[in-house]
């Protein structure tokens, strides 16, 4: 896993391998010792076993589709990730 953290950090690795697990469990710790955090992540959506698309999650908990099978959704970009970053 490739794992790159400054201000941000990006996890980078096959499908499968626990990046969102990883990434929560962080939140969860860096919340409980009161450290400031702010982002989001996406999560997989599947339908009877398929994955359909993935939801956007920010750390203050908001959620919104950001994709869906053939589609991206340009109003999640702008609402939730992007206010993020700022």
């Amino acid at each position: 896993m490739k794992i790159q953290c400054a201000r941000t950090c990006w996890f980078q690795t096959i499908i499968g391998v626990g990046k969102t697990t990883v990434i929560k469990q962080v939140i969860q710790k860096l919340k409980e010792n009161n450290e400031e955090v702010s982002g989001f992540f996406t999560e997989e959506v599947r339908h009877a076993g398929d994955r359909i698309g993935f939801d956007i999650v920010t750390v203050s908990g908001q959620r919104g589709v950001l994709s869906r099978t053939k589609s991206v959704s340009i109003t999640i970009w702008e609402t939730l990730i992007l206010p993020t970053l700022s």
